[in-house]
C-alpha cells in the first residue's frame, strides 16, 4: 500500500549559482519513500548533464515524463522518459526518473540499470542515492550488490533518525539473505500427480493425520471450490480429485484445516452476504460419507474484519488463524482460540511478538506434534517479500523465535503455505514454478501443488496416532467415557476429553516417549494402562487400543470394608510404579493415584481392596513382606487424599497370584503389579 508524505513532489527553490542542482523525484511509491538527491558537480570534464543544460525540447519531454509519473501513469511516463535519453544519453534527472519509474512497477533488473547508468556517468552522486540503489538490488535478488549500497548509505554522518534505522534493518535483511543464499538448503521439489495438478490453478492443500485423505483449493470457472482425495492403498499416489459440491458454494472457498480424525473441517468463506467480515471461518462436520451444512463459526472467531487460513490442532481444541482484525502487531496477525465446549470458542489470543511482526504473518500450519507452528511472514529478517519459517514451544510453552526454512526453501519472490505430513518427512505447498530439466523451478502459467522432503534441522517431531474404541466389558456397547494421556515421565496432559457416544477415539501423539492412559466412566470402574511409542516404526504405523471398562453391579451398602467380600476381576493400576526392592513410590506413580483419589471421591459407595504382587524371584516371606508393603504405601496415599479409611483395605500376595510365566522377564514384570478390587 503506498503512502504518501508531506512535501511529495514539492520543488526546492535555491539559486542556480551555488552550483549545486537539487533533483527531487518520486521514487518508490511502493514504500511510500521520497528520496531528495542531492547531486553536486564541477564544471569542469562534466560526463552528464542536468536539466536546465539540456534542449528545451528535451526539457519539455522530461517536465510531460514527470507528470505522467505523479498521476501514476508510469508505463506513459517510461516511454516519455526512452525517448528523452534518446536524445540526451547523459541526462541525470531522466535515468533518476527512470529508475525510479521502473521500481514502482517491479522491473527490478532495469530499474538497476539505470541506476547503475546514472553511476557511471556521474560517480559523485550524492550518498543518499545509495539506498534507492540498495533497495532496489535487494528486491531484485542481489544481495551482494544491496550490501554494499546499503552498508556506504548507513556509514554516513548525513544520515540520521527514521532513515538510519529503516536502513539499517534492510542491511540487516541483505546481508542474512546474502549468507543464506550462499550457504543453501536441500529442497527437491516435486509435483502431485496429473489428477492433482490441472492447467487449473491448485493450491493451499491440507491433510487428515493418517495421510489418507488430501483437500486443496482449486479454481472453477473464475471461483474458489474445495476438493478431495483418498490415497491409493496400493500405489500410495494419490486418486482422482471430487468437489465437495455439500460445501461449495457460487462464494470462494480457501483455505481450510482437517481434523486430525478427518471428521471436522473448518474453511474460509469470502464475500458471504450473511458473514461477518469480508472473509470468515466456517465448520462442517461429517457424519457417514456426508458434511453437514457449514455453520458460521460466529463471534468471537469471526469480526467485521478478515479471517483466514485456519489450522486445527490435532488435539482439536485449538484453532489458529490469521486476521486483520485490530489489537495485533501489524496489518495481518496469527491468533488463536480454544474449543471450551461444543462450537464454543474463546476470544482468540494473539500469538504474541515471537511470531507477529509490524508487517504481515499469515498461513499458520500447526504440526501435529503440537510443537511446531509453520507460517509465513513478510515481517521478520528473510529474503524479500513473504518467507516461511518455523517456531517451536519453549520449555514454558510459549512459541519461541523463528527460524528461517533457508534459500532455496525461500527465495526473492512470495513463498506461499506450507503444510507437513504426520511423520514430519514431507512438506506439501504451492507454487506457479515448475521444475523443468536443465533449467530449474521454472515460471508456469498457473499454481500447482508440490512435495517435498525437508531437512532434517527443520523437521517436527514425528508423531503417531493412538486409535480404538471404548466399550462395556459385559454388553461390548461403547461408552463415552473420559479419556486422558499424559506423558508417564513427566505427567504432562496430552488429551483429555469426553469421547462422542460411538466411543472412539483417534489422537495424535508424537513418537519416542512413554504414555499413560486413564479412562472413566458412570457405573463403572477407573481403567488406566501404559504404552510406549519409543520405537522408530511407531510413526508410521497406528498404536490400536480397545479399552473394556468394567461395570459395577451394585454399589456397596456398608460402613466398613472389613467383613467385605470381593467382586468382579482386579483392575490393574498399570501406571504405579515402586522403585527396585522397595515400597518407596516412583514420582511417575502420583498422577495415577491422584485419579483413583478422584474416582473414589466421585463414587462415594465404592469400596475397594488394593492388592500388592510380586514376581517369584528371592524368599516367598521376603516378597509377602514387600508385597505388602507396597498394597499399604498406596492405601495410605489415599488416606491422605481424603478418601476414607474405611472404604479401603489392602493385602500383599507376593508372588501367590501370578498373571504371567514368571520364566521370562516380560511375564515377571507383568506380575510384579498393584491392583485394586471392589468390595461388597
Amino acid at each position: 500500500m503506498a503512502i504518501k508524505r508531506k512535501g511529495h513532489n514539492k520543488r526546492l527553490k535555491r539559486p542556480f549559482s551555488s552550483l549545486t542542482l537539487h533533483i527531487t523525484f518520486s521514487m518508490m511509491r511502493y514504500l511510500g519513500l521520497t528520496l531528495f538527491i542531492f547531486i553536486h558537480f564541477h564544471t569542469e570534464a562534466q560526463s552528464f548533464r542536468t536539466l536546465s543544460q539540456t534542449k528545451p525540447g528535451v526539457r519539455k519531454e522530461y517536465e510531460k515524463a514527470k507528470l505522467e509519473a505523479q498521476k501514476d501513469n508510469t508505463s506513459a511516463s517510461i516511454i516519455l522518459l526512452l525517448k528523452c535519453l534518446e536524445k540526451d544519453p547523459i541526462l541525470i534527472e531522466a535515468w533518476t526518473l527512470l529508475g525510479n519509474a521502473y521500481h514502482d512497477i517491479g522491473e527490478y533488473k532495469k530499474s538497476l540499470d539505470a541506476f547503475t547508468k546514472l553511476s557511471l556517468i556521474h560517480p559523485k552522486h550524492d550518498i543518499r542515492m545509495n539506498y534507492a540503489f540498495g533497495l532496489t538490488a535487494y528486491k531484485y535478488g542481489d544481495y551482494s550488490l544491496a550490501v554494499e549500497k546499503l552498508t556506504l548509505y548507513v556509514a554516513s554522518d548525513k544520515i540520521k533518525g527514521q532513515p538510519l534505522e529503516q536502513a539499517s534493518k534492510l542491511l540487516e535483511n541483505a546481508v542474512f539473505a546474502r549468507d543464506a543464499v550462499q550457504n543453501p538448503v536441500s529442497f527437491i521439489p516435486t509435483p502431485l500427480n496429473f489428477y492433482i495438478n490441472t492447467d487449473a490453478p491448485e493450491y493451499l492443500p491440507s491433510f487428515s493425520a493418517d495421510d489418507k485423505t488430501l483437500l486443496f483449493t482449486r479454481v472453477v470457472n473464475g471461483q474458489e471450490d474445495i476438493f478431495y482425495t483418498q490415497r491409493d492403498s496400493l500405489s500410495g499416489d494419490w486418486g482422482k480429485p471430487i468437489a465437495l459440491t455439500q460445501l461449495n458454494t457460487p462464494f470462494n472457498e480457501g483455505a481450510h484445516t482437517l481434523s486430525a480424525d478427518g471428521s471436522t473441517l473448518i474453511f474460509t468463506q469470502c464475500e458471504n452476504k450473511n458473514g461477518l467480515g469480508s472473509c470468515d471461518l466456517y465448520i462442517s462436520y461429517k457424519k457417514g460419507e456426508q458434511w453437514t451444512a457449514p455453520k458460521n463459526l460466529g463471534a468471537p472467531v469471526n469480526s467485521m474484519h478478515w479471517e483466514s487460513m485456519p489450522s486445527l490442532s490435532a488435539s482439536g481444541d485449538k484453532l489458529f488463524f490469521s486476521s486483520k482484525r485490530p489489537g495485533g502487531f501489524g496489518g495481518t496477525d496469527i491468533w488463536m482460540s480454544r474449543l471450551v465446549s461444543t462450537d464454543k470458542w474463546t476470544s482468540p489470543e494473539n500469538a504474541g511478538p515471537n511470531i507477529n511482526t509490524s508487517g504481515d504473518d499469515q498461513a499458520p500450519f500447526l504440526h501435529t506434534d503440537g510443537q511446531s507452528l509453520y507460517f509465513m511472514s513478510n515481517g521478520h529478517r528473510g529474503m524479500g517479500g513473504f518467507d516461511i519459517y518455523l517456531s517451536r514451544k519453549d520449555s514454558t510453552q510459549k512459541w519461541g523465535k523463528p527460524i528461517h526454512l533457508g534459500y532455496p526453501i525461500n527465495t526473492i519472490a512470495d513463498e506461499g503455505a506450507l503444510c507437513i505430513n504426520r511423520t514430519g518427512e514431507t512438506a506439501y505447498f504451492s507454487s506457479s514454478k515448475r521444475d523443468t530439466p536443465g533449467k530449474g523451478m521454472t515460471s508456469k502459467t498457473n499454481i500447482d501443488i508440490f512435495s517435498f522432503p525437508l531437512y532434517p534441522d527443520i523437521r517436527p517431531v514425528p508423531v503417531t496416532f493412538v486409535t480404538g474404541k471404548i466399550m462395556a466389558n459385559d454388553s461390548n456397547q461403547p461408552l463415552p467415557a473420559q479419556l486422558e494421556i499424559s506423558v508417564t515421565e513427566t505427567e504432562a496432559i496430552i488429551f483429555k476429553a469426553k469421547i462422542d457416544s460411538s466411543g472412539k477415539f483417534f489422537i495424535c501423539l508424537p513418537s519416542g516417549q512413554n504414555y499413560s492412559l486413564s479412562a472413566s466412566y458412570p457405573g463403572y470402574t477407573l481403567y488406566s494402562n501404559h504404552f510406549t511409542l519409543l520405537d522408530a516404526h511407531s510413526a508410521l504405523e497406528p498404536y490400536y487400543l480397545n479399552i473394556l471398562l468394567q461395570k459395577i453391579n451394585k454399589p456397596a451398602n456398608a460402613i466398613s470394608s472389613e467383613k467385605m467380600t470381593e467382586e468382579g476381576d482386579p483392575i490393574v493400576l498399570k501406571n504405579v510404579f515402586f522403585e527396585t526392592g522397595s515400597a518407596q513410590l516412583n514420582p511417575n506413580s502420583l498422577h495415577e493415584l491422584n485419579l483413583l483419589s478422584q474416582w473414589l471421591a466421585e463414587n462415594a459407595a465404592i469400596f475397594i481392596q488394593i492388592n500388592g504382587h510380586t514376581d517369584h524371584i528371592g524368599a516367598e516371606e521376603m516378597n509377602v513382606q514387600l508385597s505388602t508393603q507396597r498394597a499399604r504405601t498406596v492405601y495410605e496415599y489415599l488416606i491422605h487424599s481424603g478418601i476414607g479409611k474405611e472404604r479401603l483395605r489392602y493385602k500383599g500376595y507376593g508372588s501367590a497370584k501370578p498373571v504371567a510365566d514368571n520364566a521370562t522377564e516380560k511375564g515377571r514384570k507383568e506380575n510384579r503389579r498393584t491392583e485394586f478390587i471392589l468390595l461388597k
